[in-house]
């Protein structure tokens, strides 16, 4: 239990920081933090360098807990001292599970300025019986022409090319540059219809290029795209499939692929998060995938991104 409620928080604080998505254990956390973020430090140099942002370093810093059965073990006795017991994490793990991405928020928020682990109980309960929709974003993957050369410190603990199909093919740390394809799925988890609003890109951060980095290309062949995003430097939200709206029943499955743009020679680094709004019978809700960065680039190729990628000539 102490495992799943670790890989709990890796997984949200993919979304949201390890300090949001550790807000649902309320006064537990300061004492817990310590001992999470030791176990993360010890494990190898490629997943502790990107588990940030990366669901691939999430995926192997879980099986590499596996040998460090001591540290977990530590940390499960303080959960204990804290008063979380195996029946409270697994209830509230599985609570978890049902609800909204803002309504984790609004719970993580609330729990922090909780009295007691039994009112977290409740509310986590409480809500996830009420909230019958859950839109989820899934099955992420980033495609690029260029590519920005970086050093190996630069931003630590982020992968800056999360969902890659192709960064095996570039040994040094890099983030796509001047031009992406994103491609994510929305999943209905709930048991009810849920019906998206609208959609958007939303900034994240913004950092300059540091000094020393330079740019790359590579050649990919990809599929075609679904819509288009042109960034510029100080954005905050981008609207992606404007005036459309879907509707999803139980289990249905639907692929989005978003096109970005971030040319000019603004000497900025954008980190870039898709969030959906959408609704169920209960009331309005958001879902995000996982953040991705981009570099603004003087000139794209953007005729060859419109050869490989199916944009017409």
């Amino acid at each position: 239990m102490v495992r799943k409620l670790i890989e709990t928080l890796l997984e949200q604080g993919l979304k949201f920081g390890l300090d949001v998505a550790g807000g649902f254990l309320g006064p537990a956390w300061p004492v817990i933090k310590p001992l999470v973020e030791k176990l993360f430090k010890g494990l190898p140099e490629s997943i502790s360098s990107r588990y940030k942002s990366s669901e691939e370093a999430v995926r192997e810093a879980m099986d590499a807990m596996k040998e460090r059965k001591e540290d977990v073990a530590k940390i499960g006795e303080a959960l204990e001292s804290a008063g979380i017991t195996p029946k409270w994490t697994n209830d509230v793990l599985k609570g978890l599970d049902r609800i909204s991405d803002d309504l984790f928020l609004l719970l993580a928020r609330e729990a922090q300025a909780a009295a007691t682990l039994d009112n977290i109980y409740k509310k986590v309960m409480d809500t996830s019986e009420k909230k019958p929709g859950k839109l989820v974003i899934n099955s992420e993957r980033l495609e690029y022409v260029h590519f920005l050369r970086v050093d190996q410190e630069f931003l630590r603990g982020y992968d800056l090319t999360a969902g890659s199909v192709m960064d095996y093919t570039v040994s040094q740390r890099h983030a796509p540059a001047g031009f992406c394809l994103r491609t994510f799925m929305v999943f209905n988890q709930g048991r009810e219809t849920a019906a998206i609003s609208r959609m958007e890109l939303k900034v994240l951060n913004e950092y300059d290029i540091p000094e020393g980095a330079s740019f790359g290309t590579l050649k990919p062949v990809l599929d075609p795209f679904e819509e288009l995003v042109e960034l510029t430097a100080g954005g905050e939200q981008y609207p992606i499939f404007p005036g459309k709206y879907f509707s999803y029943k139980a289990d249905d499955v639907d692929t989005f692929r978003i096109n970005t743009v971030f040319k000019g020679d603004y000497g900025k680094i954008q980190q870039l998060q898709p969030v959906i709004y959408w609704a169920d019978c209960r009331g309005e809700h958001i879902s995000c995938g996982t953040p991705v960065f981009l570099a603004s680039h003087p000139a794209p190729e953007l005729h060859l991104a419109k050869q490989k990628f199916g944009f017409g000539v």
